[in-house]
């Protein structure tokens, strides 16, 4: 009831913009990042897109605390605002990329994500195989009773 009363007052009283009723949705935690592609490979060149409802200005994407990336494009979008940067991965295993806002007057964080690149080394097929006790099979040339 609440919110159609809502919507009612809102469409007469004489308010531009926009508005947005949203039902049931859970509370969603904002800045979102989102890496394209999802899982990139060391040397490729990676697109970081960040949406967010506040409008930072003199933003900066540090990758792996050392290599700034290159800023290409900033919009408005219906909920709020979009943010993206590209990149070429690093060779490490696992790198920060970190975003900075108010970078005129110092730089603060704004948010991190952590990216891994570890890839699954296992050596043979049943190594990669579940048992039914939600385990991977033993590797069979350990000495088991030797413990190497």
């Amino acid at each position: 009831m609440f919110p159609l009363l809502l919507a009612v007052v809102v469409w007469v009283l004489p308010l531009s913009g926009h508005l947005f009723i949203l039902l049931d949705q859970p509370e969603q935690e904002w800045p979102h990042l989102h890496l394209q592609p999802e899982s990139p490979r060391p040397g490729e060149r990676a697109t970081l897109i960040v949406r967010d409802t506040t409008p930072w200005v003199h933003v900066k994407l540090m990758v792996a605390d050392e290599t700034e990336a290159t800023f290409t494009q900033a919009q408005q979008t219906a909920l709020g605002w979009e943010w993206q940067w590209r990149f070429i991965v690093p060779d490490t295993a696992v790198y920060d990329l970190v975003l900075y806002h108010d970078c005129n007057r110092g730089c603060r964080e704004w948010a991190r994500k952590t990216v891994s690149n570890a890839v699954n080394t296992a050596r043979y097929l049943a190594e990669q195989i579940p048992t039914k006790l939600c385990a991977v099979f033993p590797y069979a040339g350990r000495d088991w009773h030797g413990r190497d």
